[in-house]
């Protein structure tokens, strides 16, 4: 992934289709290490310097 040879330390991902959210960090090696997938009425959590929560359900839907 492009991304993660750029060095872009935390990834997210909103897939509209499931209504779910990935968070991607630790890029290392040409890939993301840790991953998580939220779901709705979950809260995900950035890791990191970022350290934010926020609300799957604030995410864009279809």
């Amino acid at each position: 992934m492009g991304l993660t040879r750029a060095g872009i330390p935390v990834y997210l991902i909103g897939d509209r289709r499931h209504g779910e959210a990935k968070v991607l960090w630790r890029p290392e090696g040409g890939e993301h290490r840790s991953a998580a997938t939220y779901a709705p009425g979950e809260t995900l959590k950035l890791p990191g310097d970022v350290a934010a929560e926020i609300p799957v359900d604030v995410l864009p839907q279809r």
